[in-house]
């Protein structure tokens, strides 16, 4: 049973489970009898995966973490900070999460931080910062700058995968 009310979409497939899904402005939802709910949510709405921009300078430690979050998430990547802000300037508002390494050449994390403040994206766009510094300086700093968590290297999968769920 479908019930669909302004906004959200009610799929119940029994007494006990129940999903609630948002509808997009203006689409319409239709149940043809005989179809699974996965169908009718695939043929209705196009499944979009949240969207993760990974900015470090190492190319391992982007490929680690996009095989870490790739399945669950769309993967961006830049190589450095600068990277990064040309990213965020080309209107890429669809960006839910940014991984952001600290030290990097050219623009380093901070400086990524910064100007992501000044322009207010961090209220929008949480950061999540990952180094290999455990200095408690480095960490008060990325959060006194409005990092929203930070990761320490090696990552640890689950922490990791954890962390993404948490702040998004």
């Amino acid at each position: 049973m479908i019930l669909v009310t302004q906004n959200t979409a009610f799929l119940m497939v029994k007494e006990s489970l129940c999903f609630r899904l948002r509808v997009p402005e203006g689409e319409q939802c239709f149940y043809i009898p005989g179809t699974s709910v996965l169908e009718v949510i695939e043929n209705t709405w196009q499944i979009k995966k949240q969207k993760i921009l990974i900015v470090d300078d190492s190319e391992m430690n982007r490929d680690i973490l996009a095989v870490m979050l790739g399945s669950d998430y769309e993967i961006l990547e830049a190589e450095n900070g600068l990277e990064a802000i040309e990213i965020l300037q080309q209107g890429m508002t669809d960006i839910d999460l940014i991984l952001l390494d600290i030290m990097m050449p050219e623009m380093d994390g901070f400086d990524v931080l910064g100007f992501m403040k000044r322009s207010h994206m961090t209220e929008v766009i949480p950061v999540i910062m990952i180094s290999s510094e455990s200095s408690s300086s480095y960490i008060e700093k990325a959060y006194e700058m409005g990092a929203a968590d930070y990761i320490s290297r090696p990552f640890n999968a689950l922490i990791v995968g954890r962390r993404v769920i948490n702040t998004l």
